[in-house]
């Protein structure tokens, strides 16, 4: 029973048919290709897993089996730290210097 001029009978849309084998292939490629991405994520995620674990050995290793001296551990910091003040202080000096030339720069600015 049509109520205006213009409505057409609707009816209800088809159901999707099964895609083939090859139609499936066509969208995603060849099975050849979509393998070798999946082989090649493979070999990046070993890389990673055996680049950590060497970096985890190197770490540990001189360790194994040695207690940690922890006098030696602290004298070794202390001269590493008194060696180093001559080249921090010189460093900050020169920081503090360029800092002053630059503030004196932007603050002639708003005065004489």
């Amino acid at each position: 029973m049509k109520i205006y001029e213009n409505e057409e009978q609707s009816v209800a849309p088809e159901p999707a048919k099964p895609q083939t084998q090859e139609a499936r292939r066509d969208q995603c490629g060849t099975d050849d290709a979509n393998w070798r991405i999946g082989y090649d994520g493979l070999a990046y995620l070993g890389a990673l897993t055996t680049l950590a674990a060497g970096r985890v050995f190197t770490f540990v290793a001189p360790f194994q089996g040695k207690p940690l001296r922890l006098r030696r551990a602290v004298s070794q910091a202390m001269q590493a730290g008194v060696g180093a003040a001559p080249l921090l202080s010189l460093i900050t000096f020169f920081i503090g210097l360029i800092l002053a030339l630059q503030s004196a720069y932007e603050l002639r600015k708003f005065g004489p």
